[in-house]
């Protein structure tokens, strides 16, 4: 039987490498920003070869999209109920839900035009109830007007 301690040592003993991805992730992300970096272009390449992760939020989004489209196999929609079997894939869908009406309202959000419009084509529902926002809500009508402006283009 494995004790605590063993346990303790062998995670900690993973940390460094942990700490040398989250390195190497900032390294690339200065790269990327045109800023001096100590990531070298053949640890680049090394890494790239090796399938390294360099954006591990979008690889999340990727598998959950992946796992609505299992979802839409299955049901024929993309309305997922809170209630789902797959309680990550429910707050994932609401998790979009409310990143695009942020991104529409013009706030911080991680909801991207690219992600508006994969979701749109599988048919993805932005707004599931029947209620309709108040009538004369500034940030209503900027959300209306934003989504007509991203569906038109």
């Amino acid at each position: 039987m494995t004790t605590r301690r063993e346990t303790n040592q062998s995670f900690l003993s993973f940390l460094p490498n942990l700490g040398s991805c989250f390195r190497q992730r900032r390294q690339y992300k200065l790269l990327q920003e045109g800023k001096q970096a100590t990531l070298t272009p053949e640890r680049l390449d090394i890494l790239n070869s090796l399938g390294f992760i360099w954006d591990s939020h979008e690889v999340n989004w990727r598998e959950k999209f992946d796992s609505l489209l299992e979802y839409k196999k299955q049901k024929g929609n993309c309305n997922v109920p809170s209630n789902h079997a797959d309680k990550k894939l429910a707050t994932w869908v609401k998790c979009q839900r409310r990143q695009y009406k942020l991104y529409c309202d013009g706030r911080s959000s991680s909801m991207t035009k690219e992600r508006i419009d994969e979701l749109n084509k599988v048919g993805f529902l932005w707004e599931i109830r029947n209620v309709s926002p108040t009538k004369g809500s500034s940030s209503s009508k900027k959300a209306e007007e934003k989504e007509q402006a991203l569906l038109s283009s």
